[in-house]
């Protein structure tokens, strides 16, 4: 099992920041629980597949440029 990498993950975290959006808020955003975000953002999750992870990463960081091109127009 592996775990994401921290990279991209504080990345994210900093975008949350700036946006002033709480992790509960993205979660809902991702179509995620904001247990498992935070997991994932911490590097807590596991994942049984290396698909799985890049899968998750994707989709969290396709949802972050969606929003962030909201936000900043």
């Amino acid at each position: 099992m592996r775990q994401l990498k921290e990279e991209w993950a504080a990345e994210v975290v900093g975008k949350l920041y700036r946006f002033n959006m709480t992790h509960k808020d993205f979660a809902k955003e991702c179509g995620y629980t904001a247990g498992y975000l935070s997991m994932v953002l911490n590097g807590k999750k596991k994942f049984g597949s290396p698909y799985s992870e890049r899968m998750t990463r994707k989709h969290i960081l396709n949802t972050m440029a969606r929003l962030e091109d909201e936000i900043l127009g």
